[in-house]
């Protein structure tokens, strides 16, 4: 969280000035509620006193569907570095990138972020040059990968009639045909597309560095929806733990509950 930011604490009771109920309307700064007290946050302190911080705005009006204290969460959520060693063109990944939701993957809110590399471009995020190599990297993995089914399909006398049209499709350079030809011949393809990670950072340092609204407003909305899902997959599996336990005291498998 950026150390300048500070919250203006109230009694449940006591009311806030017109000033700084505009500025909550506006969702230029949350109003939390604290037990016995109430919170105005986050405010700066400027030489012409204390006030909101700038950009808040844009984050609010994308997570409008969120109380104040799970926007506070979105906030703070923080984006792992996992690779703090390298340069951001070398920490780019063109891989799928895969994330809860997808399966035999753990539930973890500190991945890395992923940013399709022309929305990363558009946002000034990475430049051309990288956007390109990210493209071109993603470009020859799809073909290696493609090449490795066809390798397979080739070995496989089942799927025989398959190959000519994996091979029409991989000249082609078409993805979404071969992927569902693959499909067919019970191969597995997963079509690789070009990423920029963000590291090591939050949504609130990139308020406080007075980031673009575009790239605010697009951090948000990616971390709303992600974080909703997190949630609903942690319930499943909650659920899930819950009803194997229940299934397995009424099979009498570890210990039983009649």
């Amino acid at each position: 969280m950026p150390t300048a930011w500070r919250p203006l604490v109230f009694s449940a009771t006591e009311p806030v000035s017109a000033g700084w109920g505009a500025h909550i309307d506006s969702g230029k700064v949350l109003e939390i509620a604290a037990g016995s007290k109430r919170l105005l946050w986050p405010t700066i302190r400027t030489p012409a006193g204390t006030g909101p911080v700038p950009g808040l705005e844009h984050v609010v009006a994308q997570a409008k569907s969120l109380r104040p204290e799970q926007i506070v969460e979105v906030l703070l959520r923080y984006i792992d570095d996992d690779d703090p060693g390298k340069t951001h063109v070398k920490t780019v990944d063109a891989t799928t990138v895969r994330y809860p939701g997808d399966d035999n993957v753990k539930l973890d809110l500190a991945r890395p972020l992923p940013v399709p590399a022309w929305t990363a471009y558009n946002l000034g995020i990475i430049s051309a040059d990288t956007r390109d190599k990210l493209a071109a990297a993603a470009t020859a993995l799809n073909h290696q990968r493609m090449s490795d089914v066809i390798r397979a399909a080739s070995n496989d006398p089942r799927y025989a009639n398959l190959v000519p049209m994996l091979r029409e499709a991989h000249k082609d350079g078409d993805i979404t045909r071969f992927k569902k030809l693959a499909d067919r011949a019970k191969k597995d393809f997963n079509i690789a597309r070009p990423f920029h990670l963000m590291r090591g950072t939050t949504l609130a340092q990139q308020v406080g560095v007075g980031a673009d609204p575009a790239t605010i407003s697009w951090l948000t909305r990616y971390l709303v929806r992600n974080t909703k899902r997190c949630l609903e997959l942690s319930m499943e599996e909650t659920s899930r733990h819950a009803f194997a336990r229940f299934s397995a005291l009424t099979q009498g498998k570890g210990g039983s509950a009649f």
